[in-house]
């Protein structure tokens, strides 16, 4: 926590000493303001990249789970909820394991366990993780890195600059191999079934 957040917090206790008017309401917006600034620092800088994927599959998975059974299927045959779970962890890891036909899924089911697919896949977390590796460099390093003087090649700065650059440069790539490819895909697909109307 800053300086500036830890001044705030004193004054405002400071205040609600002193005056009974001090408005309590804003005193505790900013003290839970510092905790979710502790635990965002907490989650970008000191928690291992392990952990931060491993809660990220979990959440997908379970909100997976969640969609899938609060939606109806195709047929009146319900999976169990082992196999409803197992479903999205499944789409989400994207290892192709089914326990389900896919059959029994209607089209808006289909539809979730695309997306979790598409968020699970591998290009799509390289892609947060370089996100995630930007966003550091850039809080660790402050506005040093985007006004570093590119002639002083000695200097820190002047690595943090060419390490943000590269970063940035290597997400952009990532997130456009990611639309060519799934826009290729989308327009091969739409050929097929023009062209194998059985296919639909």
């Amino acid at each position: 926590m800053n300086s500036n957040n830890l001044d705030t917090s004193l004054i405002c206790h400071n205040n609600l000493e002193s005056s009974p008017s001090c408005n309590r309401i804003a005193c505790n917006r900013q003290s839970i303001k510092d905790l979710i600034r502790l635990f965002f620092h907490f989650l970008v800088f000191d928690l291992n990249p392990f952990w931060i994927q491993l809660a990220y599959f979990v959440i997908l998975s379970f909100f997976g789970y969640v969609a899938l059974k609060i939606t109806k299927p195709r047929t009146s045959l319900k999976p169990k909820d082992l196999d409803l779970f197992f479903t999205p962890v499944s789409s989400t890891m994207v290892s192709s394991m089914g326990t389900v036909e896919m059959e029994v899924f209607s089209n808006i089911q289909l539809v979730i366990m695309t997306i979790l697919m598409l968020i699970g896949g591998e290009v799509f977390v390289s892609m947060l993780g370089l996100q995630l590796s930007r966003f550091k460099l850039h809080i660790s390093s402050g506005d040093r890195v985007e006004a570093a003087d590119p002639s002083s090649t000695s200097s820190v700065d002047y690595k943090s600059f060419t390490t943000y650059n590269s970063i940035e440069c290597l997400g952009s790539v990532v997130l456009g191999y990611l639309l060519v490819v799934h826009t290729l895909g989308y327009i091969l697909v739409t050929k097929y079934t023009t062209w194998v109307p059985s296919a639909n």
